[in-house]
């Protein structure tokens, strides 16, 4: 389980953006925040879990993301009966990376250089 003090202790926050998360799958404390260099976090306001983390490629299908395994289920259960989702739509949307190494890799982000 990873918290939100703990991903900011380890990759300084460059956030530009939030708001409350859309999707239902992690209850009503879930809060979305932008980060620079296509970075998204989704995690809970009162408890602080983090339940994903992705980088957002240029294109728009591509994304590499880590996403809790306690919580996995519930999207993709919610991809399959909210959102209508076929199956490949449904493998392209799951967790793909460790966290890691995505962690690892939002720092080179970050150390090579600001988008602003």
């Amino acid at each position: 389980m990873l918290f939100l003090a703990e991903f900011l202790d380890m990759v300084p926050p460059r956030i530009v953006g939030g708001d409350k998360y859309s999707y239902n799958c992690y209850g009503d404390d879930a809060r979305f925040l932008d980060l620079e260099r296509n970075v998204d976090l989704v995690f809970d306001e009162k408890t602080h879990e983090v339940y994903e983390i992705s980088i957002r490629q240029d294109d728009d299908d591509t994304h590499i993301i880590w996403r809790s395994p306690l919580h996995e289920p519930d999207f993709i259960e919610e991809l399959q009966l909210n959102r209508n989702y076929d199956d490949d739509e449904l493998e392209k949307r799951k967790s793909n990376i460790d966290m890691d190494t995505l962690i690892e890799q939002v720092k080179r982000l970050y150390d090579s250089g600001s988008v602003f």
